[in-house]
């Protein structure tokens, strides 16, 4: 799963990346240094949030993981 997930990471990072290069060579080619800084903002700030979100989930999956050991080693926390 990690892997399909870091795949699908990867693919999504680089087609941003395509379309930041061609803001810029419209950019340059327009002779317009804000034509699609929105748009551009609008890509970097998406991406930043969805690799946040993804390190949160993952510090997630290992907090479960260990927790679920420490359970499993000391058996299901409750009292008879």
């Amino acid at each position: 799963m990690r892997d399909v997930r870091t795949f699908s990471l990867h693919q999504r990072l680089a087609e941003a990346a395509a379309c930041l290069e061609r803001l810029h060579q419209e950019r340059a080619s327009a002779g317009d240094p804000i034509l699609g800084m929105a748009t551009e903002k609008r890509i970097i700030w998406r991406e930043l949030l969805d690799l946040e979100l993804q390190d949160f989930d993952e510090q997630n999956e290992r907090l479960l993981s260990v927790a679920q050991h420490l359970l499993a080693d000391t058996g299901d926390g409750r009292s008879r």
